[in-house]
């Protein structure tokens, strides 16, 4: 009986989270496989945030519970990770401004969150997808659309600090993709 109690209790008490609206903390991992031999290029950097929402979804299945939206800027954040991860490869990656430069426009087309409930157990499903356009200091262009997935089957409602890894996994997906994408290196290095 105690024990029926005991999960009874952490169910209504994990369930209060799917109430509760958070902003999710993103902080993407950068993790290289290649090389680009940059030798400094100097490459103009501009992410845009083009989602038509900013809300990632909601806490609880199907459609029910509270909002998670990015707590910071989320061009920003992606725009960091793709700097750092250009530099790592030999990049001096830049705002604006300085000639003869490549330029790279990142879109951030989505970034979503959903719960999908079953029978006795449900998935998170986090998903990023962004776009590249590159355009060469020598006027070669490319461009190139990259999704990020995360994904993980769960028995309750996800705390803040797992949304947080969860949605950070979904945008790492999709940045180093871009990142470890040799023909995107090519391009920038011209």
């Amino acid at each position: 009986m105690r024990i029926v109690l005991f999960a009874l209790a952490t169910a209504t008490i994990c369930s209060g989270c799917a109430f509760t609206p958070q902003a999710v903390q993103v902080k993407p991992e950068v993790r290289l496989n290649n090389a680009t031999a940059a030798a400094g290029q100097v490459v103009n950097v501009a992410v845009v945030d083009e989602r038509p929402s900013k809300n990632l979804g909601q806490r609880g299945a199907h459609n029910v519970g509270a909002d998670l939206t990015v707590q910071a800027e989320l061009s920003e954040i992606v725009g960091s990770a793709i700097k750092e991860g250009l530099e790592k490869e030999g990049f001096k990656p830049s705002a604006q401004g300085d000639e003869p430069s490549a330029k790279l426009k990142v879109e951030v087309r989505s970034l979503e969150y959903k719960v999908i409930s079953g029978f006795w157990s449900g998935t998170i499903r986090s998903e990023c997808a962004m776009k590249a356009l590159c355009k060469s200091s020598s006027g070669a262009e490319y461009e190139k659309f990259y999704s990020g997935v995360f994904e993980k089957s769960i028995q309750v409602i996800a705390t803040e600090k797992e949304n947080d890894a969860y949605v950070s996994a979904s945008v790492s997906d999709a940045v180093n993709k871009l990142l470890n994408d040799r023909d995107l290196g090519r391009c920038l290095a011209q």
